[in-house]
């Protein structure tokens, strides 16, 4: 005979099965403080402004164990949290070293909630992670930050040539660290805005570069040059083609 389940039933079971989701997936970090292998550990990192050396306050920042990922959902048991100050944040910890050890599958993820306003110097740069047990680096992490600008770019239709497409390109480079952040946008012919927007990092220099393609196939530069966008102010080029 076949049992019809009551809608209460079946919440109280939904109910259930996400609790014990969330109970194993994310919860507090337990070291074992009878271990040998339990040691205090420093974590300790900055976050400095380039190029303007500004000092944040108040950034969350987070220091997990993980396992997981790929066709798994991620394993977490968090180890400290708190926030920025002075653009500093530093963890007084005990951990368990031996999850450090090849084959566990664990690996200590120090992360942050990116400020508005500014961004890393790529899209994985708001988290580090650490394979194995190194007291240097995890007192010495490094979280570098940009200022957000907005570029507006002009573009004035002079001549009367065809062209398949146009590709307009910015590219935010500090060759200091290799950055290379950029956006960009491709136009029909005859779909070309006469203003772009595209978002940058101030401070540095921006390049921008303007291509035309033909339906032969070939392809010419038409406009570079670059120039140090300003957060909070009106940055312009006018590319005119």
């Amino acid at each position: 005979m076949k049992t019809k389940l009551s809608t209460k039933r079946i919440i109280l079971l939904i109910g259930f099965f996400l609790n014990f989701i969330l109970f194993s997936c994310d919860r507090e970090y337990e070291p074992d403080l009878n271990s040998e292998h339990t040691i205090s550990v420093n974590i300790r990192g900055t976050f400095p402004v380039i190029p303007s050396g500004e000092k944040l306050d108040g950034i969350p920042v987070e220091v997990d164990f993980l396992t997981g990922g790929y066709a798994s959902p991620y394993l977490r048991r968090r180890v400290a949290s708190g926030k920025t100050k002075d653009g500093e944040f530093n963890f007084n910890v005990k951990i368990d070293t031996t999850l450090f050890r090849q084959g566990t599958g664990w690996w200590l993820n120090v992360s942050y909630t990116i400020p508005e306003n500014y961004t890393p110097p790529s899209i994985y740069g708001e988290e580090i992670r650490f394979y194995r047990y190194d007291e240097e680096a995890l007192k010495n992490i490094r979280f570098e930050l940009y200022k957000k600008a907005t570029l507006t770019i002009n573009l004035n239709r002079l001549e009367t040539d065809v062209f398949r497409r146009v590709r307009v390109l910015s590219t935010s480079v500090d060759e200091r660290i290799g950055i290379s952040d950029g956006a960009f946008g491709f136009f029909n012919y005859g779909e070309v805005p006469q203003t772009v927007h595209h978002g940058v990092i101030a401070g540095i220099y921006t390049k921008v570069r303007m291509w035309k393609y033909f339906e032969d196939g070939g392809e010419e530069l038409i406009y570079i040059d670059s120039l140090i966008c300003k957060p909070n102010t009106d940055n312009v080029i006018n590319i005119n083609y």
